[in-house]
């Protein structure tokens, strides 16, 4: 199964999150899953792409520039090249059979949002995860939840996605 995970690319988190993505990327090496991703080889990225990658796992970098990122070091990888980060976003988001968000910052955010906003307008169904480690999302689940009960959207949003608690629970 080709898996697309969007996280933080941060190396100033706390190590709890670290120790999370460590544990992501061995589930995708134990389940012989490819790893799809953008490229970051910081921060909690960094850690799904290294342990994947050092255990002769599949790897698929999507690159918006040439020589950008991940796609520069290792000739390895297959390396999907884009024009600009929106394509970027949208491969990300279309590739793959499931899609696994952790915790992360604005693009992670910015993933998230397009992998459910695809999956409503029915451009695809795969399954969507969010690792809501250590309660990170507890905030954004909630705006999710507001969403339906002021009737700013009709779909519910837990059809659209899966919330689990730790990479364990996957």
């Amino acid at each position: 199964m080709e898996v697309f995970v969007g996280c933080s690319g941060s190396n100033d988190i706390e190590n709890k999150y670290m120790e999370e993505a460590v544990e992501l990327g061995k589930w995708l090496v134990k389940n012989k899953h490819t790893l799809i991703f953008g490229s970051s080889e910081s921060g909690m990225m960094g850690k799904i792409y290294h342990e994947v990658f050092d255990h002769n796992g599949k790897v698929i970098s999507v690159t918006p520039l040439k020589n950008r990122g991940i796609a520069k070091f290792v000739d390895s990888i297959e390396v999907k090249e884009v024009t600009t980060p929106l394509d970027q976003l949208k491969e990300l988001v279309n590739m793959g059979d499931m899609t696994i968000i952790l915790p992360g910052g604005y693009g992670t955010i910015t993933e998230l949002n397009a992998a459910i906003a695809s999956k409503k307008l029915g451009e695809n169904n795969k399954e969507i995860i969010i690792v809501n480690s250590f309660g990170y999302f507890d905030e954004l689940l909630k705006m999710y939840d507001k969403i339906l009960q002021e009737n700013f959207d009709c779909i519910n949003p837990q059809k659209l996605y899966r919330i689990v608690n730790s990479v364990k629970e996957i």
